[in-house]
């Protein structure tokens, strides 16, 4: 698994509304990005 996630911002989410929306979205772009990357590695591994 790829942990390229920021530690979770558990103090600042109240502070900031922002703050929980911006990582969920940057956890979604990650996720994305890993598993762009993992079917990348598997593709060349088979080939």
């Amino acid at each position: 698994m790829c942990a390229v996630l920021p530690p979770k911002p558990a103090r600042s989410m109240k502070a900031a509304p922002l703050g929980r929306k911006h990582y969920n979205n940057h956890k979604k772009i990650a996720l994305r990005a890993c598993r762009e990357a993992a079917s990348r590695n598997f593709r060349t591994q088979l080939g």
